[in-house]
């Protein structure tokens, strides 16, 4: 039975940060991440585990790093959403525009990881994210802090990118014992755009990609201009397969 494969997005965002970040450590990282095999989208998950196990080692350098990869994967496939997809979430009311976006995050955590599972409730203007199956937080010792920073950094820039103020505060990780990962994502406090119920106007800046990457024809994401990573995976949330259905929690109606 063959390795699942990680795919070419969080790699490629790994391997950015830690040039950017720790770049005297690339030479020593890119033993796991090798740019042939992102390229290919061939990179197995125990080279993706070993690469995140060496990181956790880093001391503040880990939370730093894939902070910064969850904003770059942000940046790099939003534009896979289509001009439609995206054009008509700015356009919605803001509570109706949350909702989009978290539709839109889910199927993208549950894309970088096929096993991944994501489930969403908003409240309010406050939103609390569960997320199941997460590589960061596959840990055979408890951790001492939560590793959850990529979703969390990723999040923020989703909702920053489509004009909604958004604090992503982790309260629950499996990695330090709990059964899932949760996020509370405050949409209301937070500081930047207008909290106000209106459409969205504005764009977000994102960060460009490196001068080696071609993304512009492939709807998202290149790694020194590779094919666009794709595949179906099973997704939790709001999305299976192609199909919306509703997700219900204890005290919630569907």
């Amino acid at each position: 039975m063959s390795e699942p494969k990680i795919g070419r997005v969080l790699p490629s965002s790994l391997h950015q940060a830690i040039t950017e970040l720790m770049p005297q450590r690339i030479e020593f990282y890119e033993s796991w991440l090798t740019p042939l095999r992102i390229r290919q989208g061939e990179l197995g998950r125990a080279r993706m585990t070993a690469v995140l196990s060496f990181l956790r080692q880093e001391g503040a350098n880990y939370d730093a790093v894939v902070r910064r990869a969850g904003c770059y994967t942000a940046d790099w496939t939003v534009d896979t959403l289509g001009p439609v997809e995206r054009s008509m979430i700015r356009r919605l009311p803001r509570a109706l525009r949350i909702r989009a976006v978290l539709r839109a995050a889910g199927r993208l955590v549950c894309q970088l990881h096929a096993e991944s599972q994501f489930d969403s409730v908003v409240r309010r203007g406050t939103a609390v994210v569960e997320i199941e199956g997460s590589l960061f937080c596959d840990v055979r010792e408890q951790a001492p802090a939560p590793l959850c920073g990529f979703y969390a950094a990723l999040l923020e820039r989703y909702f920053e990118f489509f004009d909604l103020p958004c604090a992503a505060a982790i309260s629950r990780c499996c990695a330090a014992g709990d059964a899932s990962c949760e996020l509370i994502l405050d949409t209301v406090s937070s500081s930047g755009p207008s909290d106000s119920d209106q459409p969205a106007d504005g764009r977000s800046r994102r960060r460009a990609l490196p001068d080696d990457w071609d993304a512009a024809s492939l709807g998202g994401l290149a790694f020194l201009r590779a094919p666009r990573y794709g595949g179906s995976h099973q997704l939790r949330c709001c999305v299976v397969g192609n199909r919306r259905s509703a997700v219900a929690r204890p005290g919630t109606s569907p």
